[in-house]
C-alpha cells in the first residue's frame, strides 16, 4: 500500500510542478488527493479505519465462525457477537489505540486485533488460559 501511495503522491507532485493544475487552489488539490487516497483505502490503512460496523470472520483453523456488530465511540468499543454454528450470542466491549483493537468477549475471551481498512486480524486468548488462536475478520 505504501508503494501505491508514494507513486500517487509523486505523480501528483509532478503534475503540480508541471503547471497542469495551476488554476486550482491548493486546498482543492489537497481535497482531490485525499479523495483518491480514501477511495484506495490508504487513509484507512494509515489511521486504522473505523471499527463500527458488521464484521464476519473465523478463527485461523476455520472451526469458529462468527459475526460481530460493533460500535466505536471515542476509544471505546461495544456491541455483540453471534457464533454462527451454535446460535450463541455474547456481549463485546473493548478499546482501541490507533490500529490496535482489544476486545473482551462475554465469557472471558480477550482478542488482540489490528485493523487495516475493512479487515481485522490478530489473535484471541480463550478464557485467559493462554490457549491462543488466530482470527481474521472483514466487512
Amino acid at each position: 500500500m505504501k508503494t501505491r501511495a508514494s507513486i500517487f503522491l509523486r505523480f501528483a507532485a509532478a503534475v503540480l510542478a508541471a503547471g497542469f493544475l495551476c488554476s486550482c487552489e491548493s486546498d482543492k488539490v489537497k481535497d482531490k488527493i485525499d479523495d483518491v487516497k480514501d477511495k484506495a483505502g490508504l487513509n484507512d490503512n494509515e489511521e486504522g479505519g473505523n471499527v463500527s460496523g458488521v464484521w464476519s470472520g473465523r478463527s485461523g483453523s476455520g472451526q469458529w465462525r462468527s459475526v460481530m456488530t460493533l460500535t466505536e465511540s471515542g476509544a471505546r468499543i461495544y456491541g455483540s457477537m453471534s457464533w454462527v454454528d451454535n446460535n450463541d450470542t455474547r456481549s463485546v466491549s473493548g478499546s482501541r489505540s490507533g490500529k490496535n483493537v482489544t476486545l473482551y468477549i462475554g465469557g472471558g475471551d480477550v482478542w488482540h486485533l489490528t485493523i487495516k481498512g475493512d479487515k481485522m486480524s490478530g489473535s484471541g486468548d480463550k478464557y485467559g488460559t493462554s490457549r491462543v488462536y488466530a482470527l481474521s475478520y472483514s466487512r
